[in-house]
């Protein structure tokens, strides 16, 4: 490891790390292998799978687990244009299958 790249490795947080890695490593074809795998009856419309993900993602590491100031964040930023009721809606309804896969998938894919 070089200089430059310890030095950054130094100043980084974790969490910013875990962020970035997970940026690099979870492309939108990974997303799309997952959802299409293990989507059993869901379908995305306004609210795709990669939005899900980084929105549950936002709340775990930006928020300490509040979806809502997530939501609220990610609306703010006209990231979303669908009211407070369809996310949680839509989160409600992701299949346990989708979920598991999505996390079987990662640590394979990691």
């Amino acid at each position: 490891m070089d200089g430059f790249t310890k030095e950054v490795l130094e100043r980084l947080p974790l969490a910013d790390g875990v962020l970035s890695l997970l940026s690099w490593v979870f492309e939108s074809d990974f997303f799309g292998g997952v959802f299409d795998q293990f989507r059993g009856r869901s379908y995305e419309s306004e609210i795709t799978f990669p939005a899900m993900v980084s929105l549950v993602q936002d709340a775990l590491w930006e928020h300490q687990g509040n979806a809502h100031q997530a939501i609220i964040q990610t609306q703010e930023r006209d990231e979303l244009e669908v009211s407070m009721q369809a996310v949680y809606g839509k989160l409600r309804r992701i299949p346990i299958g989708l979920s598991l896969g999505f996390l079987a998938l990662s640590l394979d894919y990691s």
